[in-house]
């Protein structure tokens, strides 16, 4: 078992090098997406944190993987004595640990910034999240970051194990649709995820304006829904929407694990 460990901490450590050797543009994209959205989180409001996991979700596979697929060392796996099943575990462990990590330590930033309501006193003027919170009476600031937080970070581990997992079926056109260059390669699943959210925006702004009105019906769920979601300040549904989103990581490791199996190197 410890012979075990110490192969696939040999392969994750092996990736980091990779990742850190050489000129990394996406590793640069997400120093500059953590910087900007960090300080808004602190000067503007902590609901800005919030696009962080969604963003990491999008671009931590290109950062870790994007050196190698420049260098071809992808074929260096091909002649090491190692499992493929040992490269995809190395990696998806890499992948949602570092995710894990990242969006964790923004939580907790975001978390202080709120303590902190520097935001409030630079900008001068009501706090963003309390606008958002006069059409949703009942709801703590601190249980409607949560919700938001939480399921931002459900979307960015499905969208990087997703990713991760076409990377391992063809690793080049991940790369490339990071630079934007090929729009036509991006996956069904990742368009309708980005139409489906904007719609949801969209949406809710609308209703909570009053643009159009909810039906009896549809006012009842959202209340229930917005019952679970006030119960412990989010938590509560929060665990439940990330244990979604662990469940799918998981679907699609297996998937990955039984794709590359069969792939022709």
């Amino acid at each position: 078992m410890k012979a075990y460990l110490k192969k696939l901490s040999d392969l994750i450590h092996n990736d980091i090098i990779t990742m850190n050797g050489g000129k990394n543009n996406v590793r640069g994209i997400v120093v500059l997406i953590s910087v900007m959205f960090g300080a808004m989180g602190f000067f503007v409001s902590p609901i800005a944190g919030v696009y962080c996991p969604f963003e990491f979700g999008c671009f931590f596979v290109p950062m870790i993987f994007q050196n190698e697929q420049k260098y071809h060392s992808e074929k260096m796996y091909s002649v090491l004595p190692i499992e493929r099943k040992d490269l995809v575990r190395s990696r998806f462990i890499l992948t949602v640990g570092i995710y894990t990590i990242m969006s964790a330590l923004f939580y907790i930033l975001m978390l202080i910034s709120m303590k902190l309501g520097l935001y409030v006193k630079v900008m001068d003027n009501e706090d963003i999240m309390d606008m958002m919170l006069r059409g949703l009476p009942g709801f703590s600031k601190l249980g409607f970051f949560n919700v938001i937080y939480f399921t931002s970070f459900t979307i960015g581990l499905t969208l990087s194990s997703s990713a991760l997992r076409k990377y391992f079926s063809d690793g080049k056109s991940v790369i490339a649709s990071v630079g934007m260059t090929n729009m036509k390669k991006a996956g069904k699943g990742e368009i309708f995820m980005g139409v489906f959210i904007v719609l949801l925006i969209v949406l809710y702004a609308l209703v909570i304006s009053g643009i159009i009105p909810l039906g009896s019906v549809a006012l009842l769920i959202i209340q229930v829904f917005l019952q679970l979601a006030q119960t412990a300040d989010g938590f509560l549904l929060g665990s439940v929407v990330i244990s979604l989103g662990v469940f799918s990581m998981i679907y699609k490791y297996i998937c990955t694990l039984l794709e590359y199996e069969v792939k022709e190197l």
